[in-house]
């Protein structure tokens, strides 16, 4: 689109991802005729094409939660005037400065009011305010879930270390038996971890289960990720495996190092 697309010249388009998938191949699109169904784009007759010269990146107009929609662009001097009021003749204006610093606001009232002084300014705002304002309900909720998980997790943590620590202890008698008839003391630690692990492997797929339920539950609250992130959940998994490693092992070590007789004749 260039200013030479005025209302007397051919008719131009551009469309987004979203609609040029939907048309046909994006890489064979540009160029090609398109007409629409909607009346208003007719002004010059239903059998008057819009040629596509362009295609460009899908836009979330309706915020970051919003689905992405086909869209198309029209010049401002080919649009129909009922088109425009659709959207009660609102300008969206994007400015970038060329060295990539911020644009002050009273910089860009000064460029728009060089070129149409009675213009109305209004809702002046940056990229990362206006994203600000929409994500203001997913950084509460997340400001609140997150220390709320860290400290599930660490109670959790917490907990089958004491449980899986309380079981090694408790079973003393049976490891200076199986000391006392030959086991070593790398093997009697061995067999405890290996079985700790099967336990925490068995959790470990429930609570996987789980966290991918409520993960799409949630799914509503996010965008830009996955309900059920692979990674977080494989970080949470090995968090978990070295909690009962170090849970059996301690305790498991103190006991193999103890004299087999002794405790036997404690008990």
């Amino acid at each position: 689109v260039t200013a030479s697309d005025v209302d007397t010249a051919r008719l131009v388009v551009l469309v987004n991802q979203t609609l040029a998938r939907r048309l046909a191949e994006p890489s064979t699109l540009v160029g090609r005729p398109v007409k629409f169904a909607v009346a208003d784009f007719n002004s010059r007759g239903p059998a008057t094409p819009w040629t596509v010269v362009g295609i460009v990146a899908d836009a979330r107009d309706e915020g970051p939660r919003a689905i992405v929609e086909p869209e198309v662009y029209v010049p401002m001097a080919q649009g129909p005037g009922e088109v425009f009021d659709w959207i009660g003749r609102r300008v969206l204006i994007a400015a970038r400065s060329k060295d990539g610093t911020r644009v002050a606001p009273a910089d860009l009232r000064t460029a728009i009011a060089g070129v149409e002084p009675g213009l109305a300014i209004y809702d002046l705002l940056t990229l990362d305010d206006r994203l600000r304002r929409h994500l203001v309900t997913e950084r509460t909720i997340t400001a609140v879930l997150v220390p709320v998980g860290l400290a599930g997790f660490a109670l959790a943590a917490f907990g089958l270390f004491t449980l899986l620590m309380q079981i090694v202890v408790g079973r003393r008698r049976e490891l200076a038996i199986r000391m006392a008839l030959g086991a070593t003391s790398g093997g009697v630690i061995r067999s405890l971890v290996h079985e700790a692990l099967q336990l925490t492997a068995t959790g470990a797929v429930v609570g996987c289960a789980g966290a991918v339920l409520v993960g799409r539950v949630l799914s509503p609250l996010v965008f830009g990720v996955s309900p059920s992130d692979p990674l977080t959940i494989l970080i949470l998994v090995l968090l978990t495996v070295v909690t009962t490693i170090a849970a059996v092992w301690l305790p498991a070590q103190r006991a193999a190092a103890v004299d087999p007789a002794s405790v036997l004749r404690a008990d």
